[in-house]
């Protein structure tokens, strides 16, 4: 039997259904922006790059404050694994001195002794993030081995690199970690959904060994250019499908749904009761908050000053699967979903959902396909340099 978590305690609003969402996975993701200081300024991105201040000091407070936040959830949710996401602003860029290396290690080290010292069984995956504009790249493999870690890269092909030299400088980079990469991240803009399905050349020719995770666009100001409707999200999976990108994580999840005939549980895209932000000292879970300069009534509507950390991700979750029309649909009990901070936004008009849409085009060949690069990618380790 699924375990769920129990959510009885949780106070929404009498309007909204409570709807039991969440599978207690016993893990946790904590994201944790060292600071906000970055090499690019891309177009669409949640952070605006204004603060350039580096402390070291408030770098190593980072994680008695995360333990001291989250340490009473650690135990009610009995966690066996903590995924811990660590980025900027940019980690790594190149005028950034040797010495910050060693501060990297030791907030990493306090991380993992503070863990362990209270909670010994728990098992800490790490991943270091980065735009992979960055040439000093032997002091980045140095601290991802010494911290036992991995390696994420993002990717957008409009409006991240604003010369022909950084996009050189990320290919440069994608090939000397290619063995250290956990995933590419690319964030579904609308612009960036058009390049893609019309051939983006990096993106098409990266190898289909490499997980992409896919960011949904969080609204924010001048979001009319940026958010993708319905359309586009069906477009870009259609594509995906088309060029057999099935290292597409969200994909994969659509594609495991059609193919279990006995229907188990399968995760959720949107997993944010176990997502955590680190914020201005403490960790928390509403997307609006951590990803949004807009105001939070555009989110929640007539429900925003209802909205607090113990049911924020209830209350998202709830007016999402009403706004999407989850609750009449026949893949409902099962379907993995989406993501619903992108949904709930009043200026994300929903017509047909692109997921159902998708499911009518996941055939027995298509099936077939997937199943022979699943074989060939658990079979055979090799990856394409660009």
């Amino acid at each position: 039997m699924t375990n769920f978590i129990d959510i009885s305690s949780v106070k929404v609003p009498k309007e909204i259904p409570k709807i039991n969402f969440y599978k207690n996975q016993n893990s946790l993701e904590i994201s944790v922006p060292l600071f906000e200081y970055c090499n690019l300024n891309c177009d669409f991105c949640f952070e605006n790059h204004n603060n350039k201040t580096i402390s070291k000091k408030q770098i190593l407070n980072i994680p008695s404050q995360i333990f001291d936040s989250l340490k009473e959830k650690i135990k009610e949710y009995q966690i066996s694994e903590i995924k811990l996401r660590i980025w900027g602003g940019e980690l790594f860029f190149d005028e950034l001195a040797d010495s910050m290396f060693d501060i990297y290690l030791e907030f990493y080290n306090k991380f993992l002794n503070i863990i362990q010292k209270n909670f010994p069984n728990i098992k800490i995956k790490t991943t270091w993030l980065s735009n992979g504009v960055f040439t000093k790249r032997d002091r980045v493999k140095k601290l991802i081995k010494s911290t036992g870690g991995n390696f994420a890269l993002s990717y957008d092909p409009v409006g991240r690199f604003k010369k022909a030299e950084e996009i050189e400088t990320w290919k440069e980079t994608l090939n000397y970690f290619e063995e250290d990469i956990e995933s590419i991240s690319i964030t579904l803009t609308k612009e960036s959904v058009n390049k893609y399905i019309n051939n983006d050349p990096i993106f098409l020719g990266l190898s289909n060994k490499i997980p992409i995770s896919l960011s949904y666009y969080t609204a924010n100001p001048n979001w009319e250019k940026y958010i993708p409707d319905d359309d586009d999200i069906f477009n870009f999976y259609i594509w995906c499908l088309e060029h057999e990108k099935f290292n597409v994580i969200e994909l994969e999840l659509f594609i495991k749904y059609k193919i279990d005939t006995e229907r188990q549980y399968l995760q959720k895209i949107c997993d944010c009761k176990f997502a955590y932000q680190y914020q201005n000292g403490q960790c928390i879970l509403d997307c609006t908050k951590r990803a949004s300069y807009l105001p939070g009534k555009m989110f929640y509507g007539k429900y925003a000053d209802m909205v607090t950390e113990e049911n924020c991700t209830e209350i998202k979750c709830s007016l999402g699967l009403l706004k999407r029309g989850c609750l009449t649909c026949e893949h409902y009990e099962h379907c993995p979903m989406t993501c619903w901070v992108s949904i709930i936004f009043d200026g994300y008009k929903t017509t047909v959902c692109p997921i159902k849409r998708l499911y009518e085009h996941i055939t027995d060949d298509v099936i077939q396909k997937y199943l022979i690069w699943r074989k060939n990618k658990d079979n055979v380790k090799n990856r394409t340099s660009l």
